[in-house]
């Protein structure tokens, strides 16, 4: 063969080598792309995730609070009640703490589901159903004991709150 043919067969062979490494590059090129642009939308769900923690369990710190502070104005309203008539009795609640009571009760059940550590959602629950029999309590005894308990309760249950809580920062 001539050097024609060969020079001809050399060009072919250069363009066809020259189109797979083109394409190879190309593809290669995708695949990173695609690759980053799927490792950051990953990142960016986790960031949305912890957001929601982060909301989350400060709103469930404010409704811990209110709750606490709702059972508290709860045993007030008793304890003056008893004081003035000498029999305790469980319904003499104001219907604005009955309200405030009852929805703070709902904004805690509602925001615990939403925690994603088990413990804490532990926790919160076992707290509420704590407080929550004291409108069956018979006596100021027994309810001094709740409040007593329920504080004893409450102060760590707010610090592992915060503690979860930073853990999303």
């Amino acid at each position: 063969m001539d050097s024609a043919v060969w020079g001809m067969i050399g060009t072919l062979a250069g363009a066809v080598v020259g189109s797979a490494a083109s394409i190879f590059a190309t593809w290669r090129a995708s695949a990173v792309s695609y690759r980053m642009h799927d490792d950051k939308q990953k990142q960016e769900r986790i960031e949305r995730a912890k957001e929601f923690q982060r909301v989350t369990l400060l709103d469930l710190q404010e409704s811990l609070h209110d709750l606490a502070r709702m059972v508290s104005k709860a045993h007030e309203e008793q304890d003056l009640a008893f004081k003035s008539s000498g029999e305790w009795k469980s319904d003499v609640l104001s219907a604005e703490v009955k309200e405030l009571k009852r929805m703070a009760f709902r904004k805690v059940t509602i925001l615990v589901e939403r925690v994603e550590n088990a413990q804490l959602r532990s926790d919160v629950k076992d707290f509420k159903s704590y407080v929550s029999p004291q409108m069956s309590i018979q006596n100021q005894a027994e309810a001094q004991k709740l409040q007593h308990e329920m504080m004893e309760i409450f102060r760590p249950l707010i610090e592992k709150t915060g503690t979860v809580l930073r853990s999303y920062y």
